[in-house]
């Protein structure tokens, strides 16, 4: 009995898509003028003065408000469904709020100060990583994946300065390193009855199939977690190959 991908609203068919892209046209654009002390390495803050951290936080809650429209519509019906939209709104809301504490906190710890846009990118971060299993894990996994997404958005962005990748907005370490989180995190933290209700009771295998494709976590074959995981390097290999010859074409010809 076969699991196929449990993807629930895309991380990463949406996410790890984008995220990937991102990474790959920032690696042939190369740094902002200036970015990198040239004999250092170190990075330098831009001076960007049309730029607003209001209206960067205004953008988050936006984002934030879509998101929960976006995690609850992927039940494709509400008719009997409405309850696995709600849980699905519930989870989104949860990790996102684990992502943005836990950012700050990690902010605190490393830096010594409160810093907002890692409160913003913590929110997009749990958003991310939850967007695969919303509707199939409970509330304390969704909690779980938004405190791992923050771990793993802040290493991601400090890596990117490490290697001198530009990365403006942070995209490529929020939604490609979130969201190979967020499919994952599907794997081990998608309930059975969860599972059951997200993809209809109907459906056929009925609870021997959602036993058998639930999280590792929760008493699952992991079954789930190895279809996630070659999902995750399919997308790698089909949307970075495809980006690679598309960035690395434009840069050889029009610059």
């Amino acid at each position: 009995m076969g699991c196929g991908v449990l993807d629930f609203a895309g991380s990463g068919v949406v996410h790890m898509t984008g995220g990937l892209c991102a990474l790959i046209a920032v690696y042939f654009l190369g740094a902002r003028h200036g970015r990198f002390d040239k004999e250092t390495g170190e990075p330098i803050q831009v001076n960007t003065p049309d730029y607003s951290p209001i209206f960067q936080c205004l953008g988050t809650l936006i984002l934030f408000m879509g998101w929960f429209g976006f995690n609850g519509v992927s039940t494709l019906a509400i008719s009997g469904a409405s309850m696995v939209a709600a849980k699905a709104m519930a989870a989104t809301a949860i990790a996102a709020s684990s992502g943005c504490l836990a950012c700050v906190v990690l902010g605190v710890i490393a830096e010594g100060y409160l810093d907002y846009q890692l409160a913003n990118n913590g929110v997009l971060a749990g958003l991310v990583a939850v967007t695969a299993s919303c509707a199939t894990v409970e509330l304390e996994g969704a909690f779980v994946i938004g405190i791992v997404a923050a771990i793993i958005y802040y290493v991601g962005s400090k890596t990117l300065l490490k290697y001198q990748l530009d990365d403006v907005v942070d995209a490529s370490p929020v939604h490609f390193g979130c969201g190979i989180w967020g499919v994952l995190a599907a794997g081990f933290f998608a309930t059975k009855e969860g599972y059951r209700k997200a993809y209809y009771d109907t459906y056929d295998g009925g609870g021997d199939r959602a036993q058998h494709c639930a999280g590792v976590f929760y008493g699952g074959s992991g079954a789930q977690l190895g279809a996630n995981f070659v999902f995750i390097l399919l997308i790698i290999a089909w949307v970075g190959g495809l980006a690679c010859l598309l960035f690395f074409t434009v840069k050889s010809t029009i610059g």
